[in-house]
């Protein structure tokens, strides 16, 4: 992979980052590509590319960089953060670095590099190198903290605590933690393993954080426990800063919110409507079921998060959709029944919404869009207009057409002198005016029938 195609590849915000440095290497730990915020910070020497990482920072910290990729091409999914001592461009000096390092993949998915973003953090040192000059300064600093904190020393020593740990001790033990305890005996046997690990990791430089649900006195609380790494004024390690923050409201209210959410998206779900969520930029942020098996039956496609909505919009609505979305995204509400032509032969009916879609802060995200299928109501809806137009019809012609002869001939029928005719004659005149006027109620019943319906 040339440089160009890694260029591609990198994101503009980190590309041009002026706070964090950007590193590519190879799998051999070689430069690939850096920003120019790595250049101007960390370069002392004119060309590094195609040259190893590793010289570039200190002696002490290689084993653990190595030991880092390793672990990113073992796990290609997941990030790393070590801190390493890099030698910045003005000094001669290493100064203290903050790294997360990740697996690069090509446009094929495969694993070809190495991705590190990272930053100078030597000024934490320069903080904590003037506490560590006044112990009572420290210790200050300790006690302001609503959480527990302990400074433990390589060998497990208790070398610092604050009030909240001596009261976290009390709880757990029903004792009191003192300066030179062995910590190891304020750790549970269930957490030990984890508590050795991450005990390991941060004397190695990284900062740990663990959640855990623990049991104490028959109650379970939720602890998060942060191990960060402790310096001296030589920048060597020191021991192990041990935070231990009590999250287990938050951590309940998280699950409560999950359960909600689980809850929310079966009702999304069991409905029979189509549900999606439309970003700003057209693509998908979320949907319901029943749109997604809609979108295959229709598409053959399997519909993603993420993609643009605009490919699954049959080409004769094209125009419409990018109105009403233009519309919801300003604010419009629009609900509007449309007939979809899904192909030649098969037209459906949707009551179709579209609403501005708005976060919890109220800024807008996108168009939430809606479609019921109302192909049976409406095929029926226009099955009785069409059917209440013949019977307007019919009663036009029983009005104006069956009706006018049928006036005339009872006119005409006035017009007869009966007394003329002989008695044979007078009485089938008799029944042709008799059958006349029945003719004429039967056309008065029809018509009167036909508004009865319409009327309903």
């Amino acid at each position: 992979m040339n440089i160009s195609e890694i260029v591609l590849m990198i994101p503009s915000y980190l590309a041009n980052s002026t706070t964090l440095a950007v590193i590519i290497t190879d799998l051999e730990s070689n430069y690939l590509y850096f920003n120019e915020t790595f250049r101007k910070n960390f370069f002392y020497e004119t060309e590094i590319l195609g040259k190893s990482a590793l010289l570039t920072i200190a002696p002490e910290d290689c084993n653990i960089a190595i030991e880092t990729v390793k672990k990113c091409m073992q796990y290609p999914e997941k990030t790393f953060s070590l801190y390493l001592h890099k030698q910045k461009s003005e000094q001669k000096n290493f100064s203290l670095t903050h790294w997360e390092f990740s697996a690069f993949k090509n446009k094929e998915g495969e694993v070809c590099g190495i991705l590190g973003i990272g930053y100078d953090v030597s000024f934490f040192i320069e903080s904590q190198e003037k506490i560590k000059k006044s112990e009572n300064k420290l210790r200050a600093l300790l006690e302001s903290s609503e959480h527990s904190q302990v400074l433990i020393s390589p060998d497990f020593k208790v070398l610092l605590y604050n009030k909240k740990a001596q009261e976290l001790s009390q709880m757990i033990f029903n004792k009191n933690v003192s300066e030179n305890d062995n910590f190891l005996e304020y750790i549970l046997p269930e957490a030990y393993l984890d508590f050795i690990e991450a005990f390991k990791k941060a004397m190695q430089g990284e900062t740990i954080e663990l959640e855990q649900e623990r049991e104490f006195q028959g109650k379970k609380l939720w602890l998060k426990m942060k191990y960060a790494p402790v310096y001296d004024e030589n920048g060597n390690v020191l021991g192990v800063s041990l935070s231990t923050f009590d999250i287990d409201e938050k951590k309940r209210m998280r699950d409560k919110l999950k359960s909600s959410e689980t809850k929310l998206r079966a009702i999304i779900d069991s409905t029979n409507d189509n549900n999606i969520l439309i970003g700003t930029d057209y693509k998908i942020l979320s949907f319901n079921r029943r749109a997604f098996e809609n979108i295959k039956k229709v598409f053959g496609a399997e519909m993603k998060e993420g993609e643009d909505f605009r490919k699954y919009v049959v080409p004769s609505r094209e125009k419409d959709f990018q109105n009403y979305t233009e519309r919801a995204l300003q604010g419009e509400t629009i609900v509007e029944e449309v007939c979809i032509e899904i192909n030649e032969k098969e037209k459906l009916w949707f009551l179709v919404s579209f609403f501005p879609a708005y976060d919890t802060e109220g800024n807008l995200i996108g168009v939430s869009y809606n479609a019921c299928d109302i192909d049976k109501r409406k095929k029926y809806e226009l099955l009785l207009e069409k059917q209440n137009m013949q019977l307007r019809e019919i009663a036009y012609v029983q009005s104006h057409k069956v009706r006018k002869p049928v006036a005339n001939i009872l006119g005409l029928i006035q017009l007869i002198n009966p007394e003329e005719m002989s008695e044979e004659n007078r009485k089938y005149f008799n029944f042709l005016i008799q059958a006349t006027q029945e003719l004429d109620t039967i056309v008065h019943e029809v018509i009167d029938k036909v508004h009865e319906v319409q009327r309903g």
